[in-house]
């Protein structure tokens, strides 16, 4: 989703395929490299459904563990066609064989959580593209992603995370702290594994 990093190599395959994309587009390109053969599967989820699943475990009574993942999978092939959609674009794939694929097919089975939690992810792939694709677009267009990398970028602008929640050694045993939206840079301060301030 928005807010993350698309570049310098940390960054996931939805915002690096946008930021792919849209600088074939901005630069009149006809080709986009692709890491294997398009066909490895992943699912995605968009970050709001992450932090809205993570959520209700936390406030749950259960100590299990769940997945709180999408079972929408699709293949990067596919995903490359949504992105071409939204871009208005149509490119030549050039599948670069020798890059790493990683594991041919992952996805998330959302049985346990849905059934015991009464969770499952709001937004689609397809929405959840828009919306990513649309940020790096006015970020490609506007400068530089290096602040997505510090600390005071995040603490700044966290613009989902409104509290902050640690996981303690005994299970279900977590702190909350409320943060301020935003943070001014000279409030900043790391946090310890704990939740308290260092």
């Amino acid at each position: 989703g928005p807010i993350g990093t698309y570049d310098g190599g940390r960054e996931k395959a939805p915002a690096a395929l946008c930021r792919k994309i849209i600088n074939a587009k901005l630069n009149n390109l006809e080709t986009l490299d692709v890491w294997g053969d398009g066909k490895q599967t992943r699912s995605f989820l968009y970050i709001s459904d992450c932090l809205d699943g993570t959520e209700k475990i936390f406030n749950s009574d259960s100590q299990q563990v769940y997945n709180v993942g999408s079972s929408e999978q699709v293949s990067i092939n596919q995903m490359i066609d949504i992105i071409e959609d939204i871009s208005e674009i149509k490119l030549k794939r050039n599948y670069q064989l020798d890059k790493p694929k990683g594991v041919r097919g992952r996805s998330s089975d959302n049985k346990k959580i849905n059934d015991e939690i009464g969770w499952i992810p709001s937004i689609n792939l397809k929405t959840g593209l828009e919306k990513t694709y649309k940020w790096i677009y006015d970020e490609v267009k506007s400068g530089s992603n290096l602040t997505k990398f510090t600390r005071s970028y995040w603490f700044k602008y966290n613009l989902y995370i409104k509290f902050f929640k640690c996981i303690r050694a005994m299970p279900g045993d977590y702190c909350e702290r409320v943060i301020p939206d935003p943070i001014p840079n000279s409030e900043v301060k790391p946090f310890c594994a704990d939740g308290t301030l260092s």
